[in-house]
């Protein structure tokens, strides 16, 4: 009868434990920005440390609070352009995987073929 009782109580502190777990694993997960063309490693670092861990907190993410994050970091990160990189974050997060390929195809290092020509 002893164990029937503590079975009973255990039971709803296990489900709510694995509740939190899975909660927690979800916030703390972290996507593979690299996934987007012209973020690499150390780049996505400066995403990571700035609370941007996912495709869509990137793809939420306004442009300015991107640039300000690269600029912060240094003058070797400036040069950089994330114009696309919450497009291409968004497609990742919805799985459009084919679409994102197609865009990333169109994409000359990670920008827009119109902006590059927009530079010269």
């Amino acid at each position: 009868k002893g164990n029937a009782i503590a079975a009973s109580v255990a039971a709803p502190v296990v489900a709510a434990a694995a509740t939190n777990i899975a909660a927690n694993a979800a916030s703390d997960r972290k996507d593979d920005l690299k996934i987007v063309e012209g973020i690499g490693p150390k780049i996505e670092q400066l995403m990571f440390n700035d609370g941007i861990f996912t495709w869509k907190q990137l793809g939420e993410s306004p442009l300015e609070r991107l640039q300000k994050i690269l600029d912060d970091a240094g003058p070797r990160y400036r040069i950089h352009n994330p114009k696309t990189w919450g497009e291409q974050a968004m497609m990742a997060h919805n799985g459009e995987w084919d679409k994102l390929k197609e865009f990333q195809d169109f994409l000359v290092a990670g920008r827009d073929p119109a902006d590059l020509a927009d530079n010269d």
